[in-house]
């Protein structure tokens, strides 16, 4: 063999030891691609799903609240219903406000 040949035969084994180590380059990207997209996605899906828990136990507390104070016989601003209001504050985790309307007016409200 000579060295012309010779040449041509190691830059042949270079191209190809070149392609070879790019693809493996590609290939272990693309799969370490694929395991952060699942890994990620499954945390996503985990935090999603952890935010609706709390805002369903938010609505929760807000909707056991309204029903309560709409159950009280109260029609005025009395000292009874002001009270009963404040008390209703103290058991609800997530009201910080409680008003009284009267025909699109607000008569008072505690907090």
């Amino acid at each position: 063999m000579n060295k012309s040949n010779q040449k041509q035969y190691f830059l042949a084994d270079n191209v190809k030891a070149i392609g070879v180590s790019l693809l493996s380059v590609v290939g272990v990207t693309l799969l370490l691609a694929i395991v952060m997209f699942v890994f990620i996605r499954e945390q996503e899906e985990s935090r999603a799903t952890e935010i609706l828990d709390n805002v369903r136990v938010v609505f929760r507390d807000a909707e056991i609240t309204l029903d309560y104070l709409n159950a009280l016989p109260y029609q005025t601003c009395g000292m009874d219903n002001l009270a009963e209001m404040r008390k209703t504050l103290f058991r609800s985790r997530f009201v910080k406000e409680i008003g009284f309307y009267q025909n699109n007016e607000l008569l008072c409200s505690t907090y």
